[in-house]
């Protein structure tokens, strides 16, 4: 006799991730397959929580409470996990010529007091350009996926593998996959979700992404800055996150040299203290139209379900999008 669960997750980016989270909290049975790439694209993620959106210069819809609701939801998993992942940084941002905001008009924006201004001038060239954005975090997405597969493979409902659609039966409003029986799947499988056969018409536009991993060794620990289209972020012992870019037109997953050699320019300009780069790192994004994320239920086999497409704010808004969408298709839970 197959074994009934409830769920069965496909992915676990940091979609994933949350909608497991959130089938743990109320007490659903599940069942996570990943393949354990280490191209994920939430592995290449400069993984930050912002409040603030730098290029249009305004707090994400829904900010206070949403901010909140996601700063929440990852204290709750590093407290069930037992490990640190949420790092706060002290963030700069070296505006444009053109910019014309006052920063006391905008909310988590400051110029910084004379002791960070001595610190900034040691490190940054023209440190006077330099505003602070307050309550900003990383999140170790390395630490948290091996944390996270940790707790489900000692619970016995994690596996490494790959997924293959041609194995699924459908029978009485379930699915029969690997030897169990599913009442529902999630697929969450990031830019792979493109390629998915059992939906059809997707907003999702394919493109890839480059990403620099720097050694800084004189850079203190926690600072990260924005400048240009590009942000720099510190993940831990002197090295550093540097992206990333957008490429609509590609075959391969090749790096883009003329890039990275823009970015060998902007470092230059903007830091007084010399650094390496040590990784030119390139995977393809799950980006969709107007950047909506995909949060559907699957009309000709209504025992399937998508989570994807979150964008570039997804490492902040995907804990408040994984309540709405569990609360919509799955239960009443409200957002609190």
């Amino acid at each position: 006799m197959k074994h009934e669960i409830e769920f069965l997750i496909i992915g676990q980016g940091i979609g994933g991730i949350l909608i497991a989270f959130e089938l743990w909290k109320m007490g659903k049975s599940f069942l996570v397959i990943d393949d354990g790439s280490e191209k994920a694209a939430s592995l290449a993620a400069g993984a930050i929580l912002n409040p603030v959106n730098l290029n249009k210069w305004h707090l994400f819809e829904d900010q206070k409470t949403n901010w909140n609701i996601s700063l929440k939801t990852y204290h709750e998993l590093e407290f069930l996990l037992k490990e640190r992942f949420l790092i706060p940084l002290k963030f700069y941002f070296f505006p444009e010529n053109d910019f014309k905001k006052i920063p006391e008009e905008i909310p988590f924006v400051s110029k910084p007091d004379q002791k960070d201004i001595n610190m900034v001038s040691e490190i940054f060239n023209n440190p006077g350009d330099a505003l602070e954005i307050s309550d900003v975090y990383r999140v170790d997405i390395h630490r948290l996926k091996s944390a996270w597969k940790k707790f489900l493979s000692q619970k016995g409902i994690y596996i490494q593998t790959d997924f293959h659609f041609s194995d699924c039966a459908f029978k009485n409003n379930s699915v029969e996959y690997g030897g169990y029986i599913f009442q529902k799947i999630i697929f969450a499988e990031g830019a792979r979700g493109i390629a998915n056969p059992y939906f059809h018409d997707l907003p999702f536009i394919r493109n890839l992404g480059n990403v620099l991993h720097l050694k800084i060794e004189n850079m203190p620990r926690e600072i990260g800055f924005h400048s240009d289209k590009e942000k720099l972020i510190p993940m831990g012992e002197g090295r550093f996150w540097f992206g990333s870019n957008y490429e609509w037109s590609f075959n391969e997953l090749l790096p883009d040299i003329r890039w990275q050699n823009e970015c060998f320019d902007i470092l230059k300009r903007r830091l007084k203290i010399p650094f390496q780069i040590t990784e030119h790192f390139v995977a393809e994004r799950p980006t969709t139209i107007g950047q909506k994320p995909i949060m559907i239920q699957s009309k000709e086999h209504p025992e399937l379900y998508m989570f994807n497409g979150l964008g570039t704010r997804g490492f902040t808004v995907a804990p408040v999008l994984a309540k709405e969408f569990y609360g919509k298709y799955f239960g009443n839970k409200q957002v609190e």
